[in-house]
């Protein structure tokens, strides 16, 4: 078996389909075992979670013969996580790196105000914040979650869009552990995992049987009723050569040689006729001496350098055989593309990506991560908030069962009789189980014994119910206030402190959700120009959550050189993107409306409980809002023109109840 190192880095052509299936092996090997306690680790707080939560061995010893109480404290713990979450939403914003070109038709603030539209546009078609809040759910819960970038058909149309979908089980993900980044963007493969029944995998690959390695000790691949087939994206080395044009553009020389026919067409020469003051196309009459210019000249190449690169592909595998993959050849049916050597392995004749090429520079995973520990051999454990908390579960568990247990078993109280009293009742008293009576002989120089109460649990019990439950509230730093229960802070200054306090502590959720999103919108803003690079209507929404239509990549004749352009050409200018978290538009309008509400009701001049009822209006989306708000400014715009002392501003504030 080649070693991981030698084959990462190879190019050679020998490489066929057993290397490459080897070289697979081993990265799956080095994932597993580089994770594997952090996985032992989350599959227990998972079985935490779900109310799993004695240990195996008492279980057996307890099963049938005692109580096992499970009071689950762990999901309150999960949900305040991502109940913050989803409370401050994280928006992905588009910035402009470029300044505007004095010749663009367009402005670089506007094209990244489309841009961003878009990446709205697809959030929002993708229900991208039910991905993102799952993956950032099971980061709390085991320590690590997913999401992904994909694309997919649009409906009736020959284009694609791009959507963000979630990864339901976060433990069929496996990532090249030597990646650094905190986004592991620097990653150079991962796997998807998919398990299938024979069948279903007889009908989404036809004419093949599925595989298992060749090691048949290796079960993670396949099974006698179920299949494992894997997506699996390696990027693959590139070198490719770029060139720099006179007009400031950057091209690779491919797309270089494709154009520069079309560009030497679109050249010029005109002349200026002295007589008249004209322009006029072709050569100056001989002997003029009229001054000549080339309009629309073709630019040349003033630099050329051979870059690294890497091309992200995906294929999707089983044991020892490829499944599908990007494939050489107009029909694509051709051989698998394991060495990627020039431009025409990368795009189809057409100039398109070939099929199962990721037209970006980084593999679309996204991982969230919860609290994270580096050990000295360089390995890191992920966990979430549950895996410090379960001892302290099941000592509370333990405790309040054995107080259930001392209350239950207590001797109840027991009336005194006589052998008198007791004389006829005798069958009915020995069909119970436990004496409902104890005698006693009548002795007329004592009083009768008194009747025994209840027997209580220990009070060291009870204490040690109290010191576990506390222990939870230590392990993952969330206190009653935080979970909306009473609490011994009394004071709002105290329960907002207690409040802080837990949130600081956790906060590390909230970051590198951050992290995430933020990975998100590069991940969507390098790939938008490969898959939006036709002319098409695109809806996007504004910062205010307003949809809007708009015509991308649209070809005009510009009037001034006569050439072809491209309106809101997305492929044009350089981005940066930023993610801010915060309540999302519609709750911070509801609170601006609550509190211009809430300032109206104190106002005396009805000039400002005017403007405040106009503003309060036009936040409003009730039917007839808007056309009030027009009504009401029509009203303020005669009382400002009468300075205030017109009555019929004042009537008409009256009419309407002002803000009161």
């Amino acid at each position: 078996m080649p070693e991981l190192e030698q084959v990462v880095d190879s190019r050679e052509e020998k490489t066929d389909v057993d290397v490459f299936l080897d070289e697979a092996r081993l990265r799956r090997d080095a994932a597993y075992e580089f994770e594997r306690v952090s996985r032992e680790m989350g599959a227990e707080s998972l079985k935490m979670l779900n109310a799993d939560q004695w240990p195996e061995d008492i279980y057996k010893e307890r099963q049938g013969k005692r109580p096992m109480l499970t009071v689950n404290f762990l999901p309150a713990y999960v949900k305040r996580i991502v109940g913050e979450a989803r409370v401050n939403r994280r928006e992905i914003k588009v910035l402009a790196q470029t300044l505007d070109n004095p010749n663009a038709k367009v402005p670089a603030g506007r094209l990244a105000e489309i841009r961003g539209g878009l990446i709205r546009n697809i959030e929002l078609q993708s229900d991208s914040g039910s991905s993102a809040i799952w993956a950032l759910e099971c980061a709390a819960s085991n320590g690590f979650g997913y999401f992904r970038v994909t694309s997919q058909q649009a409906d009736d149309e020959l284009y694609q869009d791009l959507r963000i979908k979630r990864i339901v089980n976060p433990f069929t993900v496996y990532l090249d552990p030597k990646h650094e980044a905190l986004d592991s963007r620097d990653k150079k493969w991962a796997f998807i995992v998919r398990t299938l029944s024979r069948d279903e995998f007889k009908v989404l690959f036809p004419g093949k049987e599925p595989s298992s390695w060749k090691d048949a000790n290796d079960q993670f691949w396949s099974s006698t009723d179920e299949v494992s087939v894997a997506e699996y994206y390696v990027m693959r080395p590139f070198a490719k050569t770029l060139v720099k044009l006179s007009d400031g553009r950057t091209l690779e020389k491919s797309d270089w040689e494709s154009i520069k026919d079309e560009l030497k067409e679109a050249e010029q020469l005109v002349h200026l006729n002295a007589n008249t003051g004209m322009i006029e196309e072709g050569p100056a009459p001989p002997g003029s001496n009229w001054p000549e210019e080339t309009m629309n000249p073709m630019p040349t190449i003033v630099d050329m350098r051979e870059v690294e690169s890497h091309v992200i592909a995906k294929y999707i595998i089983d044991g020892y055989q490829i499944l599908d993959g990007p494939r050489a050849g107009k029909d694509e049916k051709g051989e698998f593309i394991l060495n990627f050597e020039s431009n025409k392995d990368i795009k189809t004749p057409d100039g398109k990506t070939r099929d199962k090429i990721w037209p970006g520079k980084w593999i679309p995973i996204v991982p969230v991560w919860g609290e994270m520990t580096i050990l000295d051999n360089g390995q890191i454990i992920r966990r979430g908030v549950i895996y410090n908390a379960i001892d302290p579960q099941r000592m509370y568990n333990y405790s309040r069962t054995k107080q259930i247990e001392d209350t239950a078993l207590a001797p109840r109280p027991k009336p005194w009789m006589t052998s008198r009293q007791a004389a006829g009742h005798e069958t009915e008293l020995r069909n119970q189980t436990l004496l409902p009576y104890q005698l006693y002989e009548l002795d007329g120089a004592a009083p009768p014994p008194f009747i025994l109460g209840d027997k209580s649990a220990s009070t060291a019990n009870s204490e040690q119910v109290l010191l576990a439950e506390n222990e939870l509230k230590g392990t993952t730093q969330i206190y009653n206030p935080m979970l909306s229960a009473p609490s011994n802070e009394t004071s709002g200054r105290a329960i907002t402190a207690r409040v802080q306090q837990g949130e600081i502590t956790n906060i590390v959720y909230g970051d590198n959700l951050d992290v995430a999103m933020k990975f998100l919108g590069d991940i969507l803003n390098d790939v938008i120009a490969s898959f939006y690079d036709t002319e098409r209507q695109v809806m996007i929404l504004n910062k205010q959550d307003k949809e809007e239509l708009v015509t991308i990549n649209q070809a005009i004749i510009d009037d001034e050189t006569g050439r072809e352009i491209l309106m809101n050409n997305m492929a044009e200018g350089k981005y940066l993107v930023t993610v801010s978290a915060g309540p999302s538009f519609t709750t911070q309008r509801i609170e601006m409306v609550t509190a211009l509400s809430e300032m109206g009701k104190s106002q005396e001049d009805p000039l400002v409980r005017a403007i405040l009822l106009k503003n309060v209006l036009r936040n409003s989306d009730w039917p007839g809002a808007q056309q009030t708000a027009d009504e009401i400014e029509e009203i303020i715009n005669n009382m400002k023109a009468q300075g205030q002392q017109g009555a019929g501003g004042q009537e008409a504030m009256a009419g309407m109840g002002g803000m009161r």
